[in-house]
């Protein structure tokens, strides 16, 4: 399950494998607007997947994932105690990234629903764009917004969360 919570624990868990292949549907498709005029450069744009490619793919899926966590903050961190090591709301399971978040009890569901997509934006966006802009492809631009505004996004349904508030009992 891709959301699960546990009193207030919320584990948010995605597949690397179906990231990745996310990432190489996309990769595959701009290399299909590329055209037939320069065939190197299109098959290097939908090589995803590739031996040695796969391994940059999956380092920049990682510190992508990391820069989620970080951007989530409040909710990701946990404190450092004496003699243990230090880390914070990174699970890595074979196949899978978790980030654990720590939340009010009043915190919605409906927002852990809203950033678990977005979360998932923002990693295939900021890889994609990584990798287009290896390969050349102009729309490495247009990827890296993307990965931007998914990350704004999620910081604002979060920041929305942080305080309570009330709503008056008359429209007007």
């Amino acid at each position: 399950m891709p959301i699960e919570i546990s009193g207030s624990i919320a584990r948010l868990t995605y597949s690397v494998p179906s990231l990745v292949h996310e990432i190489s549907d996309y990769a595959y498709v701009n290399g299909e607007l590329q055209g037939d005029e320069n065939i190197t450069a299109k098959r290097y744009t939908q090589d995803v997947e590739a031996d040695g490619n796969i391994d940059r793919i999956t380092k920049r899926l990682n510190m992508a994932y990391e820069q989620v966590v970080s951007a989530l903050y409040p909710y990701t961190k946990e404190d450092v105690k004496g003699g243990e090591e230090a880390g914070y709301a990174t699970e890595r399971q074979g196949d899978t990234l978790t980030v654990r978040l720590q939340l009010p009890i009043s915190f919605s569901q409906t927002t852990l629903r809203a950033i678990y997509p977005l979360i998932q934006e923002y990693m295939v966006s900021s890889t994609l764009a990584d990798w287009l802009g290896i390969v050349g492809v102009e729309s490495a631009s247009t990827w890296s917004e993307r990965s931007e505004d998914a990350l704004s996004k999620i910081r604002k349904l979060m920041l929305m969360r942080r305080s309570s508030f009330s709503r008056k009992q008359r429209p007007f």
